[in-house]
This record gives C-alpha cells, structure tokens and sequence, in this order.
C-alpha cells in the first residue's frame, strides 16, 4: 500500500495482536510487515519510528521498508513487487484510498485529487462559501496522517465557522490540532501525542512525543474508549 491510509499506527498494531495470537496458542508465526517508507512513519519524527521498530522488533516481526507492491498474485499467494515475490499464507492488505466518489461527481474534489478547502475558514470549499468537508478525505489534502482526532478538530472548527458567520462574528484563529494514537500489543505498546497544527495551518512538521510505554499503552486506550463511548457518544 502507499500513503495516504487512514489509521498510521494500525498496520504495526496489527502485526504485533498477530504474533500474540501464536504465542497465546503456544506457537510461533513467521509474521512480516511490509511498508512503502524505510522505515515505520518517518513522518512522525524519530521518536515515534525508533519507538515503533523496537515494538515490532521485540515481537519478532520482520519488518520490510521501501517495499514497492506490483501486485497481488491472488492464486498463487503471492506478493509481486520490485524487488521480486514474496510468498504468503494470510494476507492483510491496505488498500489505496481515494476521494468518496460522490466528490468528484459532484465537482468538490478534482479526479483522483482532493478537494480544496481553507483551514483558516473552517474547512470550507475553496470555492462553494456553503459546503464545508472534514474527514479522511481532507486530511490527505494537508499531508497529515488520517486520525478522528483531527476529524473531530474540524467537524469544531467548521460548527464555529457556521456558528459565527451566523452570529456575524470573526471566526477565531487557528486552534491546537492534537491528535493521540495507540499501538497495543497485549502486555506492550505506546501511545503517542502529536500535534499537528503546523502541519494543518501551514506552520511546520508535526510534533509527536511517545507518553505512554509498555501495559500502560494498552489501559490508556481502553480508558479512552470507555470515556469517548459514555460522554462523546453516549447510548441514544
């Protein structure tokens, strides 16, 4: 697969769930993790990817960088890429993202493209004042890493646009556009803080730092989940 795909840390949380399954049913799987960049999200500075190669590292997974996909060999098992053909039983694969079709039909985002919208605004079309777009789709727009944090930053932002535009008020600056992401391996992980806001803003590169190690990593994810299920979305 190659960028942009929704969930950065999922593939590299995956392959370590993968392992422990084996070891919980007291086996062993030759487990490989391939990846378009030299090394684990680059992007998120060498603490975050040290961090992460010492996860998949520590729980035996081989970890391939650089690796160009050609194709998938469906019948044979089989993984064609630059570099020659590499065998599989189980396959997961992340597929190319694109644009919702109903963007580009509808002329809000160009073909194969993403559409143009001002952060600084809301997140409002470029060119159509009532239409404003958040999510995956937008993200990838910016370069930044596809994550409901940052989806959630602009579903605020663009209810404040909407809100003051309303009211016939100056809609406030930029915000901070923090983002937390989990890799949970059962017994070992990390969380990881980024804020974004330059990257969103036109400000500079992310900022991520790793704020949780080892079983914490996996307690802080699920203390998120239940906080976000009972206040976030609560039961209707």
């Amino acid at each position: 697969f190659s960028p942009p795909y929704p969930c950065p840390p999922a593939p590299f949380e995956l392959s370590g769930l993968v392992v422990r399954n084996f070891e919980r049913r007291g086996g062993k799987g030759d487990v490989k993790l391939v990846f378009f960049d030299e090394k684990p999200l680059p992007g998120l500075g060498p603490e975050v990817s040290n961090k992460l190669s010492e996860l998949i590292e520590a729980r035996g997974v081989e970890f391939i960088g650089g690796f160009k996909l050609l194709e998938v060999d469906a019948e044979s098992n089989v993984l064609v890429h630059e570099g020659g053909r590499l065998p599989f039983d189980l396959l997961a694969l992340v597929p190319p993202f694109r644009a919702a079709r109903i963007l580009s039909e509808s002329g809000l985002a160009p073909d194969k493209g993403w559409p143009a919208v001002d952060a600084f605004k809301g997140f409002r079309h470029a060119r159509f004042d009532d239409v404003y777009i958040i999510g995956d789709t937008v993200i990838a727009s910016f370069g930044a890493p596809m994550a409901g944090f940052l989806a959630s930053h602009m579903a605020a932002k663009a209810a404040a646009s909407i809100a003051s535009e309303i009211k016939g008020e100056e809609l406030r600056g930029p915000e901070r556009a923090y983002a937390e992401c989990f890799v949970d391996h059962i017994g070992d992980g990390a969380a990881i803080f980024c804020d974004f806001t330059g990257v969103i803003y036109g400000e500079g590169k992310p900022h991520c730092h790793i704020i949780a190690e080892g079983p914490l990593a996996g307690e802080f994810k699920r203390a998120f989940e239940s906080y976000w299920k009972s206040s976030v979305a609560p039961p209707q």
